[in-house]
């Protein structure tokens, strides 16, 4: 492509996700290093993106629809699992199976855990999962099917589409499993968690669920980066990537997820380094490991004064912060056991869900 031709491309390019999707235009900026900022032009260059608009910019602030961030991490196992109280669970770190396994074989394992074990609730864990690859939103689009209630025998279901500029829209339906003679394979309550680094056609399923299968969402509030992003490595220390959309995830209403993502129903004031450790601990293991409840404090009160004790004292004095080296605090995954908790208040009592 001569150079003329790429600088209309860049220009409709931003001119069509500043107009056609106002949510693009309104993200919030991202900051990023300065000196990052000679590397980053070449790769918006290359990406079809007008160079320009980074020097327009504020310094350290990124035009919209760019991200700047640390390296993905490994992709990790999907991991099904039974938890204690009878609820499923269903950690997506990405869109990839194990080798060895296939969808038949998940099509069977989860519809069976409404229609044979009779589980009451499922939790479909998408936090830390940011893929955003063409064959991630088709992933997305599958599993968004498992859970959307059927439509009339042989009617599509359209539930999002890519739109870009470089090519025609590509429109994701709901997919009935041929493994599995009901739908939706999962028919009972879904409890959908959610973090900062949540993004891609994973926050594009996180809204879908919600939409379309009255999924709750627990968390925080994911990524706002429901696109198609191709990605760069950047030659910067620490290491980094750029991350540019190129296809904006839609609704089959009109409305452009861009930009907005899904706040969650139930929010959680959680400190990212400390869920970021949580999480790697008990990424290649069972979620169950995350179930410990923090211990209970007591309090003064008149009992107390009675028998002239102090319960608070006592407590700190017996505490796990005063733990030593050679007894590490208990993992708490408290997001989990706070979707634990819904699943159980909605078991207990139905007519809440309903």
């Amino acid at each position: 492509m001569g150079r003329t031709s790429m600088a209309r491309a860049t220009g409709w390019l931003s001119l069509f996700l500043a107009c056609a999707f106002p949510a693009f235009a309104a993200l919030k900026p991202l900051p990023f290093a300065p000196e990052t900022a000679q590397k980053i032009g070449p790769v918006l260059d290359r990406l079809y993106y007008n160079p320009a608009a980074l020097k327009n910019r504020p310094e350290g602030v990124l035009p919209p629809g760019v991200f700047v961030g640390s390296p993905l991490p490994a992709a990790l196992p999907i991991r099904t699992e039974v938890l204690p109280g009878n609820v499923g669970f269903w950690r997506l770190r990405n869109f990839n199976l194990e080798k060895g396994k296939n969808w038949t074989a998940l099509d069977t394992e989860i519809g069976t855990w409404y229609w044979t074990k009779k589980l009451p609730g499922l939790v479909l864990d998408l936090r830390n999962n940011n893929a955003a690859a063409k064959a991630d939103f088709d992933v997305a689009a599958r599993i968004a099917s498992y859970f959307v209630p059927p439509q009339a025998t042989g009617a599509v279901h359209p539930l999002f589409s890519l739109q870009s500029l470089r090519g025609p829209e590509q429109v994701f339906s709901a997919i009935a499993p041929d493994s599995f003679p009901i739908t939706p394979l999962f028919p009972g309550t879904l409890v959908v968690l959610v973090n900062p680094q949540t993004g891609g056609a994973a926050a594009t399923l996180a809204t879908l669920l919600r939409r379309e299968a009255g999924a709750i969402l627990i968390g925080r509030t994911p990524s706002d980066s429901s696109a198609l992003l191709e990605s760069v490595a950047l030659d910067t220390t620490p290491p980094s990537i750029v991350r540019v959309a190129t296809a904006v995830a839609t609704l089959p209403d009109g409305i452009s997820l861009l930009g907005q993502p899904a706040t969650p129903d139930i929010s959680l004031y959680i400190d990212d380094k400390a869920e970021q450790e949580i999480l790697a601990q008990i990424a290649l293991g069972p979620a169950a490991k995350g179930l410990v409840e923090a211990p209970l404090r007591h309090h003064m009160n008149e009992a107390s004064l009675v028998h002239e004790e102090n319960p608070e004292i006592a407590d700190y004095l017996t505490s796990p912060a005063r733990a030593t080296a050679d007894e590490p605090l208990p993992l708490q995954d408290t997001a989990l056991l706070r979707a634990l908790d819904i699943l159980k208040g909605l078991t207990l009592f139905p007519v809440a869900a309903q």
